[in-house]
């Protein structure tokens, strides 16, 4: 997102430009320029700018669920969404994205999934409602993408993800290995092309009339996808070494990117292919 904001500012970034996460910490966006992020808990003190945009992405990930215990995770998403709420309440922007998950569609249908995916799936999906209910009475026009796989730059825990893992084991040479037991597919979209189309329409769109999409794009399985990582970083077919199947239900996880597509088009926006989405995130830049 900062280096979105960089493109379109340019040396009035830092001026342009307010960051709050849990802690005060620096970036540096990928042209060099340094920024200052504040607490979340400073946000309020804007109140008195005018505001036209603001970006949602504070959220801790689903792995907390494990790590801090259901009670205490849905605390910390209850705090977060306060701050937020008291943030619309009070800058009261011409638009607001947010991002969400496609495990808010997962909790929302009663899909299968694991414990910790059920529980960040049904806080993302109750954070939906409440932002499709607020946003309108405040009159702030906004546009929530429902986010399944992302490809790009900065991914962190790379090796976390299919398809960080894949880059990394192509980049070390010798055979693939792909670990999963059972079928695994997925569909990504360039997190660049994601939040250019959510802040296109969070600016756009009426603020009776909010949007939410999914993302979504090619759909691959994971020897497809390790093929294509290897085709791209190292130019070759790779030999793969694939785990046995033990039987358990297939990973389904791909979005329906049929409004991601229309809104794209609407905007004149041409979506990144997956062998393009391979680079740039290889590239990291």
């Amino acid at each position: 997102m900062v280096d979105l904001l960089e493109q379109a500012y340019g040396d009035e970034l830092a001026e342009r430009t307010e960051l709050f996460a849990r802690g005060p910490h620096r970036v540096t966006s990928s042209a060099g320029r340094e920024l200052a992020v504040a607490p979340l808990t400073e946000l309020g003190a804007l109140s008195a700018r005018p505001a036209t945009l603001l970006v949602d992405c504070a959220y801790p990930t689903q792995e907390k669920v494990q790590e801090l215990g259901v009670e205490a995770y849905v605390d910390a998403v209850g705090e977060l969404r306060a701050q937020r709420l008291t943030a619309l309440e009070q800058l009261r922007p011409q638009a607001c994205v947010s991002l969400s998950s496609g495990a808010a569609k997962v909790f929302a249908d009663g899909s299968p999934a694991p414990e910790r995916t059920r529980v960040y799936g049904e806080m993302k999906w109750r954070d939906e409602l409440r932002m499709l209910e607020l946003c309108p009475e405040l009159g702030v026009g906004l546009c929530i993408a429902r986010v399944y796989s992302a490809s790009g730059p900065h991914m962190t825990k790379a090796q976390s993800y299919a398809l960080g893992d894949l880059i990394e084991q192509a980049r070390a040479g010798g055979p693939i290995e792909l670990r999963a037991r059972h079928r695994v597919t997925r569909s990504y979209t360039l997190v660049e092309d994601t939040l250019e189309l959510a802040v296109l329409t969070s600016l756009t769109t009426d603020a009776d009339r909010p949007e939410l999409f999914e993302t979504g794009g090619e759909q691959v399985d994971l020897a497809q996808l390790a093929r294509r990582v290897s085709l791209v970083i190292r130019g070759e077919e790779p030999e793969l070494l694939i785990a046995e199947s033990d039987g358990s239900a297939d990973d389904f996880y791909v979005g329906d990117p049929a409004r991601l597509a229309q809104l794209a088009a609407a905007n004149g926006l041409e979506l990144t292919d997956l062998d393009q989405q391979i680079r740039r995130t290889a590239d990291d830049g």
